[in-house]
């Protein structure tokens, strides 16, 4: 038998080279395709994580703004709690969703501090965001606002006031048949009181006379004060005077008989 040598005379060694080079080149091919899928894969991850983050993102700037504008509305339509005993309710998002808001109202002699708090997650891992160490709570959310007393919240000291509405002690010395449809015959003292403070008050009575005519007078240490023409129908009448302090004031039916129904006298300025 006859052996060809197809090698060209070249050394087995290289010949083996050769083909290992070969092998390597196809191994090196697969190795650089597997680092491609993991690079692409690692892409992957990191896109979906990033999605996750945004989503988190998105979630967390939509309540944020929710409760801005919920604590930013101080009418009705919530139901606002107190520190101590808050209100939770459903609340409907802007995308459709359905998130537990927790609210509650601190009142302060100058104004209204309105809390909203609510969880970050909208998943079954949402923190419990139900009171008022939520806001310092991981995973919630929360917007609060301060809603400083207008002209019509602010109410003035009275110095004597009942009526109808009345469901507390009357304010002052105040005879019994006010705000009742008992009339208060000529010579009685509607109301009485004095202060310390002010100096100008300004009365609102609102009255009724049974005969054709009626009279009230204000005064204070036989000083006339003012003088109320009293109609026989049902009517408001209001001033100002001015008083000296710590003396008794009296309001005091002059003539006829009348009928009151609300007598407020308060602070107006003045004061020492």
């Amino acid at each position: 038998m006859k052996f060809i040598n197809k090698s060209g005379g070249r050394p087995v060694a290289q010949l083996l080279a050769e083909k290992s080079g070969a092998g390597s080149g196809i191994a090196e091919g697969l190795g650089g395709i597997a680092l491609i899928m993991i690079a692409i894969m690692a892409l992957a991850m990191g896109v979906t994580s990033d999605m996750n983050a945004v989503q988190g993102i998105s979630v967390k700037a939509e309540r944020q703004t929710y409760l801005s504008n919920l604590v930013a509305d101080k009418r009705g339509g919530s139901t606002w709690g107190t520190a101590s005993a808050p209100t939770t309710e459903k609340k409907v998002l802007p995308n459709g969703r359905t998130v537990d808001v927790t609210m509650w109202r601190d009142v302060t002699p100058t104004g209204t501090s309105l809390t909203a708090v609510a969880a970050t997650s909208q998943g079954a891992d949402a923190a419990n965001c139900t009171g008022p160490t939520a806001v310092q709570k991981k995973g919630c959310v929360y917007a609060t606002r301060f809603h400083a007393n207008g002209l019509d919240g602010v109410e003035p000291q009275s110095i004597v006031r009942k009526d109808p509405s009345t469901t507390s002690a009357p304010v002052g010395t105040v005879d019994p048949r006010v705000s009742t449809a008992d009339s208060i015959p000529q010579g009685a003292t509607i109301a009485s009181a004095s202060d310390h403070v002010a100096t100008v008050w300004r009365y609102l009575i609102n009255a009724q006379s049974l005969e054709a005519s009626g009279e009230i007078q204000i005064s204070q240490a036989g000083k006339l004060l003012a003088l109320i023409p009293v109609d026989a129908k049902a009517s408001n009448y209001f001033g100002t005077f001015s008083v000296t302090l710590d003396v008794p004031v009296t309001v005091t039916v002059t003539q006829g008989n009348v009928v009151v129904q609300t007598i407020y006298i308060y602070r107006t300025g003045g004061t020492a």
